[in-house]
């Protein structure tokens, strides 16, 4: 069965779940139905293919807009439907409602499957699921500089973020890190903004200590970083790394992200978090949320 067809029959099971039981039920017409059913469709795979847009191109500006449309577009179908077939012979407006309701939620929970996201490493295997949570330095003066006022009220923020306290986060709260590791600048001339980073954080950790030995130009650069840290994860579990922005991408695919998964990284966006997920030694999920510090409160 090919994507069309599978979106249309799971919107007509949403439909027909929404209407089971319903005294209108045995009401409204067939034709009436199939409109409703297709209009649910389009709805779905509207909905799914501004996911897909997001997962490649992480506007979630872009995202709320094309979801507005898609609901506006399934709105005009049910009005068109009601207008074609009588509002006695359709579905009311309450039943609508759940149909848009149920059919969003399907496409979030698809959206959540495709993203690879696993609640467990499976019923038969010993290990847990172990986190790396990889951000960039906060804002800095310059470009060797160090943070400046918002990178120092971000770091701080930090605090919040990863006790899940932190505004606007759209993610479950991000424990808080058994160890960090914290990019090394070799350069005389740059400042240890990774490091600076990290502190308020690490300083208000009980017996958690950064480590700043590996560096992007440093100690074997990102391919050694990236083995201390999948090597100190079989200890210590979730580990935050701070890095340098132009080499997260490298980073992370030395942490065994393929290299087509990995985004660019703007050089404008300081509130990005990727997620990597591990059971054992196995690279199990990769996903880019947010630690949600670009709202008022931190600027």
């Amino acid at each position: 069965m090919g994507p069309r067809p599978f979106l249309l029959a799971t919107a007509a099971m949403l439909t027909m779940f929404a209407w089971s039981g319903s005294a209108f039920a045995e009401f409204v017409s067939p034709e009436c139905e199939a409109s409703i059913h297709r209009a649910a469709g389009d709805y779905s795979q509207c909905l799914l293919e501004a996911e897909a847009q997001y997962a490649l191109h992480w506007d979630s500006d872009q995202l709320d807009d094309e979801r507005a449309e898609c609901l506006v577009a399934f709105e005009s179908n049910a009005f068109d439907a009601l207008e074609e077939f009588g509002e006695d012979r359709c579905p009311p407006d309450q039943l609508l409602t759940e149909i848009e309701l149920l059919t969003m939620s399907f496409v979030e929970a698809v959206s959540r499957f495709a993203s690879g996201e696993p609640e467990s490493c499976g019923e038969d295997s010993s290990e847990v699921i172990k986190t790396v949570f990889i951000i960039r330095h906060g804002e800095k003066q310059s470009t060797f500089g160090c943070l400046d006022k918002k990178g120092w009220r971000r770091a701080f923020g930090l605090i919040d973020v990863f006790a899940g306290d932190a505004p606007l986060a759209n993610d479950p709260p991000f424990p808080s890190p058994e160890a960090i590791f914290a990019n090394r600048y070799t350069n005389p001339l740059d400042c240890q903004r990774c490091f600076q980073t990290a502190r308020p954080l690490a300083f208000s950790l009980p017996g958690v200590f950064i480590d700043k030995r590996y560096g992007w130009s440093t100690q074997g650069g990102n391919p050694a970083a990236a083995a201390a840290i999948l090597q100190r994860l079989e200890k210590k579990d979730p580990i935050l790394v701070v890095w340098e922005h132009t080499n997260i991408r490298r980073l992370t695919i030395a942490l065994g992200v393929p290299r087509w998964r990995v985004p660019f990284w703007s050089s404008t966006d300081f509130d990005s978090v990727y997620i990597l997920r591990y059971c054992g030694d196995e690279l199990i999920s990769f996903r880019r949320s947010m630690e949600g510090l670009n709202h008022p409160e931190y600027e």
